[in-house]
């Protein structure tokens, strides 16, 4: 990483300004999380850290990073974001149902509602 480019240097700065702007304001991390995990582009690959052993690049690991640290296994597990020990117990667990997703911790994003229908008069 260290010969990395000045451009490389100045988008990953600017990313992690957002970011840290976002999270002081209020947004979730979970939607920084949902938006940047597995986002792809060069440097990517093995990493030193053996929580994260493969990285698809530098945001990536950011956020993969803050969300192991900061998030509940259980907002990590519906992102798809588990350390390789974390991966294993759960292949030996009972699958269970699919979690609803929600930046709100607690609530659905999606909530099912009724329109109400006028009958033709």
């Amino acid at each position: 990483m260290a010969k990395q480019g000045s451009t490389l240097r100045g988008m990953t700065e600017t990313v992690s300004s957002a970011i840290s702007t976002g999270l002081a304001h209020g947004v979730p991390l979970v939607t920084f999380v949902r938006q940047f995990a597995d986002l792809r582009f060069e440097p990517s690959g093995l990493t030193d850290d053996p929580e994260i052993p493969r990285a698809t690049s530098i945001i990536d690991y950011v956020v993969r990073r803050l969300a192991l640290d900061f998030l509940p296994v259980e907002d990590r597990a519906a992102l798809g974001v588990l350390t390789p020990l974390e991966r294993a117990e759960a292949a030996t667990e009972p699958t269970p149902a699919p979690p609803a997703w929600s930046d709100t911790p607690g609530m659905p994003m999606f909530v099912p509602f009724e329109i109400p229908v006028q009958a033709a008069g």
